[in-house]
């Protein structure tokens, strides 16, 4: 696999998926931290959060619940993380109460934390197989 940048340079690597649908950042599974570790990636990057958003939820819960989560990835031996923004939803049907207006609000909270406090990147790429 190849990785294609913003600027045109292909940078060769491998990428590796460790999520799947539905993870929150604070019920993320042991199980899953030690595969992620034994892998031993160069670089991680992380996109959660956004199941986190509820009605009821606190934007500086959530992004001290990522925080945390960077912290025990460096104890754990991995020298790179970075954070990738929470991205737009349009379905709230598994979160009662949760509006349209209530979920941007408080992801635009989060994203503003993990820009100025986080290794926050930006990401756009496309893959070649």
């Amino acid at each position: 696999m190849k990785w294609l940048l913003m600027n045109k340079d292909i940078v060769p690597g491998t990428a590796r998926f460790f999520g799947k649908g539905g993870m929150r950042a604070d019920s993320i599974s042991r199980h899953l931290l030690v595969d992620l570790t034994a892998y031993n990636p160069d670089i991680l990057v992380i996109q959660l959060g956004g199941n986190d958003i509820s009605a009821t939820s606190s934007p500086n819960y959530i992004f001290q619940t990522l925080i945390r989560l960077q912290m025990d990835l460096y104890n754990a031996g991995i020298k790179e993380v970075y954070f990738a923004g929470i991205v737009p939803r349009g379905h709230f049907g598994k979160s009662p109460g949760l509006t349209a207006t209530s979920f941007e609000k408080q992801r635009n909270k989060i994203n503003q934390l993990m820009m100025t406090r986080l290794n926050y990147i930006k990401l756009r790429v496309k893959l070649y197989y």
